[in-house]
């Protein structure tokens, strides 16, 4: 059963993801379907093209997997990660939306509670010294995503 309205069209034409999919969207971010397409979703779909370089090819795969960006506040916290991410630990705009384009939910991690803590560990692990190239370097060729997934419960 196909399902029709202005946020399906949406979806459907400008972001190409199949009619069939939209379901698995909906279902893993329920509130999507009180956003507004005007206020909500396309400020972030410009974002997400404009401030932190997804392909636009790509950016439907991007909803496709992470349909609960949708629920983040540009300001308060899309804003804030992805500066962290390009102006302190130096992942280039664009090799940031390479990683969003392979599904990694970079900007859903918690500033305070995830990047920061796992950057500083890194950075104070001194990295450079047991790899033959810098840890930007490292983030841009394997994921900035596999180094945030540290678990430093155990520290």
């Amino acid at each position: 059963r196909r399902v029709h309205g202005p946020l399906v069209t949406f979806f459907e034409k400008k972001l190409a993801i199949p009619n069939w999919e939209l379901g698995r969207v909906f279902l893993r971010c329920p509130s999507l379907v009180g956003y507004s397409i005007t206020q909500k979703i396309q400020p972030i779909c410009n974002f997400l093209l404009n401030e932190v370089c997804v392909p636009p090819r790509d950016l439907g795969h991007v909803i496709l997997q992470y349909p609960t960006i949708f629920s983040y506040s540009i300001e308060n916290k899309l804003k804030p990660t992805s500066n962290y991410i390009i102006h302190h630990i130096g992942l280039d705009k664009s090799k940031l939306g390479q990683q969003l384009s392979q599904g990694l939910t970079l900007l859903g991690y918690s500033l305070r509670d995830r990047i920061i803590p796992r950057y500083t560990f890194i950075i104070d692990f001194d990295f450079e010294k047991f790899y033959d190239y810098d840890f930007k370097h490292f983030i841009e060729k394997f994921s900035l995503y596999y180094c945030l997934r540290l678990n430093l419960s155990d520290k």
